[in-house]
């Protein structure tokens, strides 16, 4: 709790309607002060704006810095660290104390950050964190669900896909996915490509999938990124690395940067790799990503090409 001493010039005579006065000031700062992790506007590098996190509807999470127990304040507010649309809530958790451990001036070794809100939900302080992981996890699983069966909207079809896929509901994903894909409907095809790549399994049809996708929308670069894995995957290696340079000539995005540094690594072109991971970094606000970056230019790839 931050005590504050309000209304102190000596000039002031202490009477009935200063004292109402202060009762009311201070009233209305404790109420300021509670609304502050929803409602500040105040945007940092890694700090993101509180609009777009209430509109988010995947996994999301705020941290808030303390030191010795007593929150840690920055020009005045409490330092908190924001977290959306992250595919697992664990990770929205990890990307949320890691933004707020960075946007703090203390020592690193003596600041303490705390969940205070997974999603929109505040997290008591005698809660067991994992427990409340897990079921919004769960949670935000259902409610996509719920919104799906709504609007039959095909953008939450491969969003709810990806987090069945992230948070190891293989087969759910695969048969949200299935009948849109078979139909021809691209975007469907192209999430399933990319779930089947990721696992290793159904290549040929993957492909089969993956160009269909590139032939329907041939600008959009997360197809020609699918495509790249998946022939990889298949050991085309030089027709990876060829889809691969063209998904990043259409968009220079942190993933499909990684993804053509990958496939560089693993047909050994080492050097180029670590320039493309570098790039990667560049152009990336995400705090977790940057961080496995980093190891994989400091240790080069040590497994399997990890998708994002």
């Amino acid at each position: 709790m931050v005590k504050m001493n309000l209304l102190q010039n000596p000039f002031i005579e202490t009477s009935f309607s200063v004292l109402i006065y202060q009762a009311l000031l201070c009233i209305i700062v404790v109420v300021f002060l509670l609304t502050i992790p929803l409602n500040t506007a105040k945007a940092e590098n890694n700090l993101y704006l509180t609009e777009s996190y209430k509109k988010s509807n995947d996994y999301k999470a705020i941290a808030q810095a303390f030191i010795n127990g007593k929150p840690i304040l920055k020009n005045g507010l409490p330092v908190l660290g924001y977290t959306w649309n992250y595919d697992t809530a664990k990770d929205s958790v990890r990307a949320a104390t890691a933004y707020c451990i960075k946007l703090s001036d203390e020592p690193r070794n003596k600041i303490q950050c705390k969940i205070i809100f997974l999603g929109t939900k505040p997290v008591p302080n005698n809660d067991n964190i994992e427990t409340l992981i897990i079921r919004y996890e769960q949670q935000v699983i259902n409610d996509l669900t719920e919104q799906l069966k709504k609007t039959g909207e095909r953008e939450l079809v491969t969003r709810l896909s990806t987090i069945l896929q992230k948070t190891g509901y293989y087969k759910l994903s695969e048969d949200l996915l299935i009948d849109l894909a078979m139909n021809g409907e691209h975007l469907a095809q192209n999430a399933l490509a990319y779930h089947w790549a990721e696992l290793s399994i159904n290549l040929p049809m993957a492909l089969s999938f993956s160009n269909n996708a590139v032939s329907k929308d041939p600008n959009f670069f997360s197809y020609h990124d699918t495509r790249s894995l998946v022939l990889f995957r298949l050991g085309q290696t030089k027709e990876a690395l060829k889809a691969s340079a063209h998904a990043i000539s259409l968009s220079q995005h942190p993933i499909a940067i990684d993804h053509y540094g990958d496939i560089l690594w693993k047909t050994g072109h080492e050097t180029k790799a670590v320039e493309q991971w570098k790039k990667s970094i560049s152009v990336s606000k995400d705090i977790l990503f940057i961080q496995r970056l980093q190891l994989k230019i400091k240790n080069g790839m040590t497994q399997d090409i990890i998708f994002e």
